[in-house]
């Protein structure tokens, strides 16, 4: 349709598909001069309360799942050290309780004990 005619057009509004009547005027377009042809103005758009909720929502959602996985790291890193500690403790005791054949502790094993004990406390 030739935009100069006076014939009606119609457009459709968006809305609950009520169409407007036109009268033969020009849709309104902004376009300035720039390095790409045909180069429009683009406006922002507000955005409605309702997506703004949601985007809310699902931010806070997010925030809630990155806890749960850091406080689930964490256990795991203390479940972890708990069995090292449990099985280093099990390895001394078991070297600290053997007995000679007349039941005195073995002494090597004491002092390789004490040993390590100084040792770590130096460092």
């Amino acid at each position: 349709i030739p935009e100069n005619s006076r014939k009606r057009q119609y457009k459709n509004d968006g809305q609950h598909g009520v169409k407007q009547e036109l009268k033969g005027k020009k849709m309104h377009t902004k376009s300035f001069n720039s390095s790409a042809p045909d180069s429009r103005v683009k406006f922002k758009k507000h955005s409605s309360t309702f997506r703004l909720a949601v985007e809310e929502y699902n931010n806070k959602k997010l925030e809630i799942q990155k806890r749960k996985e850091e406080i689930k790291h964490r256990k795991e890193e203390t479940k972890q050290a708990l069995q090292r500690y449990k099985e280093i403790k099990a390895i001394k005791m078991k070297t600290l309780s053997r007995k000679t054949k007349k039941g005195q502790p073995v002494m090597k094993y004491r002092m390789q004990n004490l040993l390590e004990r100084i040792q770590n406390g130096l460092k």
